[in-house]
């Protein structure tokens, strides 16, 4: 059985420079806390708590989220209000089909989005200084939902229950809740 051990899940191809990418906007210290699994908790084993550092770059309505050590995902972003979404989806096999045994397999449909909004200090222009006097650093404040649903033709009664890898229920959800200081 395949089990979910990490928190980001955006399934997104890395990509490199393309137009429209003004920069990046440094790298994050990111904590974050589980605030809700309707899932059950053996089924994903998500943390109550995560640590880690990612990068963002802005461009021309464009957000790239890269934590450290995984793939970079695209999303859109507004300048004007610094709200941005980051969304993916990707397919989980839990269990492969067993032929010999006339075992359907089990998989299931996981949406990741990321939702937030760049904390801009007094002043901030994009450059290191500031002439307004205030902090000059970033963040960012985000929540993070991830949605799972079994797929047509599988079959995962087996894995509905309260053992070890097991789901409360599904379809389930479960949710983070984001706060980024820029280092």
């Amino acid at each position: 059985m395949v089990v979910r051990t990490a928190c980001l899940g955006l399934l997104l191809v890395a990509c490199t420079n393309v137009p429209g990418d003004s920069g990046s906007l440094g790298f994050f210290d990111v904590d974050g806390e589980l605030t809700a699994n309707s899932c059950g908790p053996l089924a994903l084993r998500l943390p109550a708590t995560v640590r880690f550092v990612a990068e963002l770059r802005v461009g021309t309505g464009t957000l790239r989220w890269r934590p450290r050590g995984a793939t970079e995902a695209l999303g859109t972003y507004d300048p004007v209000t610094g709200a941005f979404r980051v969304a993916a989806q990707g397919e989980l096999v839990l269990r492969e089909a067993n032929v010999r045994l006339r075992l359907p397999g089990c998989s299931l449909q996981q949406v990741d989005v990321l939702e937030g909004v760049l904390d801009r200090p007094n002043g901030y222009d994009g450059g290191a200084d500031s002439d307004a006097g205030g902090p000059t650093r970033l963040g960012f404040r985000a929540t993070e939902t991830l949605g799972y649903a079994i797929t047509a033709g599988s079959d995962c009664t087996t894995l509905l229950g309260v053992g070890e890898g097991q789901f409360a229920q599904l379809p389930c959800t479960a949710a983070y809740r984001w706060r980024g200081a820029a280092q």
